[in-house]
């Protein structure tokens, strides 16, 4: 199990370099959704912004379960790694939000941008600072980790009725 969930995190972590240099190749520091961007209403382009990531994310776990022989608590370990995964972006951001907060530098926001570009790179383009620092923001950390559940699982829900069936 702990294996599993060392390959399953790391894994996630290749998948997300990946993804996060693919978005930056196609859309560099804009994001396909920023144009619905309205001061003081952030949630609409944070859960647009979410929704784009996570269909990635869930390819490339449907991916990795094909790729993996031993698919014995395969989901748990994905889970696990997830939730990892999910508290290092979050951890990322608090650090961004705490040094621009008190007022180090405005661009310490690059941290958390580069680390999480896919649903991140909204925050480059927002120009109202108190929509930039919403806490709203944090929920951006959560799109690799639901996305690579999700694919783990739907493609783990097709290995078990294709062994049932056989």
């Amino acid at each position: 199990m702990k294996k599993q969930l060392l390959n399953s995190y790391f894994a996630l972590a290749a998948i997300h370099v990946i993804i996060t240099i693919g978005f930056a190749l196609v859309f560099g520091v804009n994001h396909p959704f920023f144009s619905h961007y309205e001061i003081n209403k952030v949630i609409g382009v944070i859960i647009a912004s979410v929704a784009t990531a996570i269909p990635l994310y869930a390819i490339a776990g449907f991916l990795f379960v094909i790729a993996k022989e031993n698919k014995r608590h395969l989901l748990k370990a994905a889970i696990y790694a997830a939730v990892i995964f999910t508290l290092t972006l979050s951890v990322l951001w608090a650090v961004s939000y705490l040094l621009s907060t008190n007022g180090f530098s405005q661009s310490t926001w690059l941290i958390y941008i580069l680390s999480n570009y896919p649903s991140a790179v909204i925050m480059n383009r927002i120009i109202n600072l108190p929509d930039l620092r919403s806490p709203l923001m944090l929920l951006t950390a959560t799109s690799p980790g639901i996305g690579f559940v999700f694919g783990v699982f739907i493609r783990t829900i097709n290995e078990n009725t294709s062994k049932v069936g056989k």
